[in-house]
């Protein structure tokens, strides 16, 4: 499913943020990902366009992302039957017009963590297997300029489409990429890049994790921030886990 805004184009939204050369690849990239639509996408577009439309409501990124709205009984007893049906919900939480998801992941405590950490102010944020956008919600509720997202699954890019319905953020993209659909920016960017790269529970999930390394830091301009998540091992030596062909089903 591709995520797509009432506002500007992608293409646009880059440009306006000086990432106008991640233009071509991203959208190659896109185009080769419509060609392969998941078996239950027409279902999910069929959920989020029956997701009951709601009158202008106050949206809030902080603490959770919300959306407040008066909705008749019947609306909300809709909403909550759409929002169901495109469990499960890994990261969160969210509450839309009172119907709180409760995620199966608590987000908002590593958000707290990484917002310790982390000046989102005015940033342009690339946050790497994004899921369904909590991150990229909460970083504009940070202040962040720009919040794209790039997530392989399917589900995830319908669960922010249905979010999307609601918040209507239009400084943040979900594109249904994989890692490796960034390798060509490592030489159109041409110096410029994100300010902040988000790779939040990923590196773990690689086959290859250096690999995915250079590809975040080619995503980086001069100066920028990597937040890495991933396993520790205990040890005074630098070492890397690359286990063959797996660990612990990873």
């Amino acid at each position: 499913m591709i995520c797509k805004s009432a506002g500007a184009t992608l293409e646009a939204l880059l440009a306006a943020h000086q990432l106008g050369n991640w233009y071509p690849p991203l959208a190659q990239a896109i185009a080769r990902a419509e060609q392969q639509p998941h078996g239950d996408e027409a279902r999910w577009q069929a959920i989020i366009a029956n997701l009951p439309e709601a009158p202008p409501g106050d949206i809030s990124l902080n603490p959770t992302p919300a959306f407040t709205a008066p909705l008749t009984p019947e609306q909300k007893t809709a909403l909550h039957k759409g929002l169901l049906a495109l469990s499960p919900w890994r990261k969160g939480p969210f509450d839309i017009a009172g119907i709180h998801i409760d995620s199966e992941w608590r987000s908002d405590w590593k958000w707290n963590r990484l917002a310790a950490a982390a000046d989102f102010t005015d940033k342009r944020v690339l946050d790497v297997g994004a899921g369904n956008g909590y991150y990229l919600l909460r970083a504009l509720g940070a202040g962040a300029a720009l919040a794209l997202g790039i997530e392989p699954g399917r589900l995830f890019l319908a669960q922010f489409a249905a979010l999307q319905k609601y918040f209507q953020t239009d400084q943040a993209r979900l594109l249904p990429l994989r890692d490796t659909d960034l390798a060509p920016l490592a030489t159109e960017a041409k110096g410029q890049g994100a300010d902040i790269v988000l790779s939040l529970g990923v590196l773990y999930h690689r086959r290859d994790p250096l690999e995915h390394l250079k590809l975040l830091h080619n995503c980086l301009r001069p100066g920028g921030e990597l937040y890495l998540e991933g396993l520790v091992l205990d040890g005074e030596e630098d070492k890397v886990l690359i286990p063959q062909p797996r660990y612990a089903g990873m």
